[in-house]
C-alpha cells in the first residue's frame, strides 16, 4: 500500500506536523510499504525570461528521496495566470498524470490531505477518485489564517470533508467546526529523543551558545508572528527584565515587529536552526515562553514547541492561550500580563523540579513514535470501512 500525502509545509529539517505523522506512518510499517510526500508547489510566475520559462517547462518538478521507501516531489508551476481557467485545469491534470503515472505506479494507494489550498486541493480532488482511503488531517484552523478569504477557504476545506473518509482535527475548536461522521481530534506531539538526548551536540551559534554561567536566557522558539504574539506583553518582558537576554530563534512574518523590539538591547533575534541543534538552544533557556494572543488565530493551534521544551526540561511561562490549559500541571498558566511576569520570575528564582518531570513524562507520552502508531490504529481498525483490509 503507497502513501500519498499532500502537504502544506514542505517536507525540511523542521519536522512538523504533517512530516512527522508521514514519517512514523512509514515507519509503522504493517500498512505502507512506499511513501510520496508532494510539496506545496513552486510558483515562478511573470518574473522569469523566455529561457529560464522554458527551462521550468521541462523541469517541471523535483524529486527527492528520504531513505529507501520515500519519494517526496516538488511541482514547478511557470505560467502566469495559473490561477485562471482553464490554463489552472491543465495543470492540475497534468500533475495528477505525473503522480499517478510515475510515483503511484498502479499501486493502491491512502490519500492524505494537508492542504485546501488553491491548486494542492484540486489536485487532491482528482487523485481522491482512485483512492482507497482518503484521510483529511486539518492541523490548524486555516480559516483564521486569511479572515478576507475565510469564505472560500471554508468551500475548499469542505470539498474535501465531503470526499474524505475520515477527518482529523489538531484540537477540539478545530474539529468542532466542520460536520463529519468520522471526526478525530488528534494533538500534536513531539520528537522525544530528538528533544531529551543526553548526549547533545557541542555547536556555536553566536551570540547565545556557548553561554555564559552568568547571563540568564528568557527564550522562545518557532513562528514569532504578528496577531499571534502579545505584542505588550513583549515589550513588558523586555522591560523588566533588562538584565536577562531574550531570546527568539525562529521566524517571523513581520519585519516591523521585529524592528520595534530589536531597540532593546537585551532582545536577541536568530532565525531557525538545524532540528537536531534545537535542543541545545532550549537547554540553554532558563525559562521558556509562550507569549501568545487568545485569539481566533491561535485557538486553533496546538503547539509543538510546548512539547518540545517540555521534553528537553525547562520551565514554562505561558498564556492562557493555544489549547495549553492540558499542560496545567507542567508549566505555569498565566491568565494576564502581570501574571506573566510573576510566573517568569518563580521560575527564574525557584525550584521548578516538579513541574519539569511532569513535563517530561507528557513529552514522553505524547512523542510521535507512540501516538501515530495509536492514530493509524484508530484510523483502519476502528472505521466504518473495516472491509477495507488496508493491512
Amino acid at each position: 500500500m503507497l502513501l500519498l500525502n499532500m502537504a502544506y509545509v514542505n517536507w525540511s529539517s523542521l519536522w512538523k506536523r504533517n512530516q512527522s505523522i508521514f514519517y512514523n506512518a512509514m515507519l509503522f510499517g504493517r500498512i505502507f510499504s512506499r511513501g510520496v510526500y508532494v510539496n506545496r508547489p513552486i510558483f515562478y510566475g511573470k518574473r522569469l525570461n523566455v529561457s529560464s520559462r522554458l527551462n521550468s517547462m521541462k523541469n517541471n518538478y523535483n524529486s527527492d528521496k528520504h531513505g529507501d521507501n520515500i519519494d517526496i516531489l516538488t511541482p514547478h508551476i511557470w505560467p502566469p495566470y495559473v490561477f485562471k481557467f482553464p490554463i489552472s485545469n491543465l495543470f492540475i491534470r497534468y500533475y495528477v498524470d505525473i503522480i499517478e503515472r510515475k510515483f503511484i505506479r498502479n499501486s493502491e494507494y491512502v490519500l492524505w490531505v494537508n492542504n485546501p489550498f488553491d491548486i494542492m486541493n484540486d489536485i487532491s480532488l482528482c487523485l481522491s477518485k482512485k483512492a482507497k482511503y482518503v484521510v483529511y488531517d486539518m492541523s490548524d484552523d486555516y480559516e483564521a489564517f486569511d479572515e478576507i478569504n475565510a469564505p472560500d477557504i471554508r468551500k475548499n476545506i469542505i470539498k474535501i470533508l465531503n470526499i474524505s473518509d475520515v477527518f482529523i482535527g489538531v484540537n477540539n475548536v478545530v474539529t468542532s467546526k466542520y460536520c463529519h461522521k468520522n471526526k478525530i481530534t488528534f494533538n500534536n506531539s513531539t520528537n522525544y529523543d530528538n528533544f531529551n538526548n543526553p548526549c547533545l551536540p557541542k555547536i556555536i551559534l553566536d551570540p547565545i551558545i556557548p553561554k555564559s554561567g552568568k547571563n540568564k536566557y528568557i527564550g522562545f522558539i518557532g513562528g514569532f508572528i504578528k496577531g499571534r504574539i502579545d505584542e505588550e506583553l513583549m515589550l513588558k518582558i523586555l522591560n523588566r527584565y533588562c538584565h536577562c537576554q531574550v531570546i527568539v530563534v525562529g521566524y517571523t512574518n513581520s519585519e516591523d515587529m521585529l524592528k520595534n523590539f530589536s531597540i532593546f538591547k537585551n532582545f536577541i533575534y536568530l532565525e531557525s536552526v538545524r532540528y537536531d541543534n534545537l535542543p541545545v538552544v532550549i537547554k540553554s533557556f532558563d525559562v521558556a515562553i509562550v507569549p501568545h494572543l487568545d485569539n481566533n488565530y491561535t485557538r486553533g493551534n496546538d503547539l509543538l514547541k510546548v512539547l518540545d521544551y517540555m521534553a528537553v526540561g525547562v520551565p514554562i511561562v505561558a498564556t492562557n492561550s493555544s489549547s495549553l490549559t492540558k499542560y496545567k500541571d507542567c508549566l505555569f498558566i498565566s491568565n494576564n500580563n502581570d501574571e506573566f511576569i510573576d510566573n517568569i520570575d518563580i521560575a527564574l528564582n525557584y525550584d521548578n523540579y516538579q513541574r519539569i518531570c511532569c513535563g517530561k513524562k507528557y513529552a514522553r507520552d505524547m512523542s510521535w513514535d507512540r501516538t501515530v502508531p495509536e492514530l493509524m490504529n484508530r484510523i483502519f481498525n476502528n472505521n466504518e470501512k473495516q472491509s477495507l483490509d488496508l493491512y
